[in-house]
């Protein structure tokens, strides 16, 4: 007598595999969410980055504005120097890719954030960015460092 069907093994296994292999799919596609949740996403993870670039570095950084699609980073020794002791940070500028723009109305030169060597904030920014659907997704800067994306 032969018998028909799965053993309970059997099931589990499959089951098993084809979970993972969900699991990599879902991974696979994160970056497909769009362009605006990405770019929320990068521009949070930078000013983590440079919080705590000053931090290991025991110097005192900034972010500056220079265009709706652009930020840089600034060094310095506190946040208290006059603007001639700031020296261009390299590897610490910041893209938006486009269509997305930060919606903050601030002039070129504009500090948004200087970050002490404890990795303090002076300021409490929040950042706004734009798509070109007119789609909004605001960053939030604590003094503290934390990050929070609304």
């Amino acid at each position: 007598m032969t018998r028909q069907g799965f053993s309970v093994i059997e099931l589990l296994v499959v089951m098993a595999i084809a979970g993972i292999v969900m699991g990599i799919a879902a991974l696979n596609l994160k970056p497909l969410q769009g362009d605006l949740q990405n770019s929320t996403s990068n521009l949070a993870g930078h000013m983590k980055k440079v919080r705590a670039r000053a931090m290991a570095s025991t110097s005192a950084y900034r972010v500056v504005y220079v265009s709706p699609s652009e930020l840089r980073a600034e060094v310095s020794a506190k946040c208290s120097d006059p603007s001639s002791a700031w020296q261009d940070a390299p590897g610490f500028g910041f893209v938006l890719e486009d269509p997305i723009v930060l919606v903050n109305n601030l002039n070129e030169g504009t500090e948004m954030v200087c970050f002490s060597s404890r990795g303090l904030g002076n300021a409490s920014p929040t950042f706004t960015l734009r798509d070109d659907r007119g789609k909004k997704r605001q960053i939030e800067l604590y003094r503290g460092g934390a990050v929070e994306v609304k």
